[in-house]
C-alpha cells in the first residue's frame, strides 16, 4: 500500500512541518510568557549583559523565524541548519536527561531536513521553477 513512490514525498514534508511547528509554537510561548522560560536559561548566559527576559524574547523571535521558514519552505536548508545549531547548543548545555532525549530527536530531524534540502512542497522549489520559466 505505501510502497508507491508518491507517498515518499510526504515523509520529508511531515518532518519539516513537525519541526517547523515545534519551533513556531515554542517561540510563540516564549514571546507570550517569557518569565516562565527563564528557568531554562543556562547559568553561563546569566553573565551576559542582558536580562533573562530579553534573552528569552530574542530566543523566541529566533524560534518563530526558524519555524516560519521551515513551515513555508523558504531558505529550507539555512533554517534547518539554524535549528540544528540551536538544538546542538541546547544539548551541549542541558546534559543527559529526559529533555536531552526529546531534543536529540528534534536535532536529528533538523539534520534530516538539512541533508534533504527543499522537498517538493517547499516554496524554495516554487521560486526556482518560476525563475527558470522566465
Amino acid at each position: 500500500m505505501f510502497e508507491d513512490k508518491k507517498y515518499k514525498d510526504y515523509a520529508s514534508l511531515l518532518v519539516r512541518v513537525a519541526i517547523g511547528t515545534t519551533f513556531l509554537l515554542i517561540g510563540i510561548s516564549q514571546m507570550s510568557k517569557p518569565i516562565s522560560w527563564t528557568a531554562w536559561i543556562p547559568s553561563f548566559i546569566l553573565s551576559f549583559p542582558i536580562t533573562p527576559v530579553l534573552f528569552i524574547i530574542i530566543t523566541g523571535t529566533f524560534n518563530i523565524i526558524v519555524g516560519f521558514l521551515l513551515l513555508s519552505g523558504i531558505l529550507t536548508r539555512l533554517a534547518a541548519l539554524l535549528a540544528a545549531l540551536h538544538l546542538a547548543g541546547i544539548l551541549a548545555t542541558i546534559g543527559y536527561n529526559d529533555i536531552f532525549m526529546r531534543d536529540l530527536g528534534l536535532f536529528l530531524a533538523s539534520l534530516s531536513i538539512l541533508l534533504r534540502g527543499a522537498d517538493n512542497f517547499c516554496l524554495d522549489n516554487k521560486f526556482r521553477r518560476s525563475v527558470k520559466g522566465q
